[in-house]
């Protein structure tokens, strides 16, 4: 199943061999503990109305970094907000605009909190792609390649933890 948008918990129970319950009981614990914690739809802005894409690459004292994450989320059109463990560049933040001059003002904004930007580029495309563990094919054999020897590939399975997978269809 590519698109889990048009499949009902039904659709899915009849490909996985459970019940519907069972998938609205496992998605709802999931985000009960919150493992799901959201349902993104994916945007092309540039499609929908000509908006510019544009990533700032800052830089936050490792002690500030959190409170600065969360501040920038404030500023209007920024849309999405990393935090890396540590090093420069450690906060990325995703914002739209409708056109440089927006986008001058949302990198004023987040200089005006503080943030340092190190650098900040126009996004040209991005693609989110299922961590494959999680994707389609639950049976799926997960390996790491540890050597490769003459054409030959030596593969070591990972530890195995119960797995959202599982947790889900298991």
């Amino acid at each position: 199943m590519d698109d889990a948008r048009h499949a009902s918990p039904p659709d899915l129970a009849n490909e996985l061999d459970v019940t519907a319950a069972t998938i609205r009981n496992r998605i709802t614990n999931l985000e009960a503990e919150q493992i799901i914690t959201g349902y993104h739809a994916a945007i092309d802005f540039e499609a929908a109305d000509g908006s510019l894409t544009n990533i700032y690459l800052c830089n936050a004292p490792i002690a500030e970094r959190e409170s600065f994450g969360s501040k920038v989320k404030a500023v209007p059109g920024v849309i999405n907000v990393r935090e890396l463990m540590t090093g420069r560049r450690n906060l990325h933040v995703l914002a739209i605009g409708e056109d440089i001059h927006d986008l001058r003002r949302i990198a004023r904004a987040i200089s005006s909190l503080g943030i340092e930007i190190e650098d900040e580029e126009l996004v040209q495309s991005e693609t989110s792609l299922p961590y494959a563990p999680y994707g389609p094919d639950k049976r799926e054999r997960h390996i790491d390649v540890v050597n490769e020897v003459e054409s030959s590939v030596l593969f070591a399975e990972r530890p195995q933890k119960q797995s959202l997978l599982d947790r889900l269809f298991g």
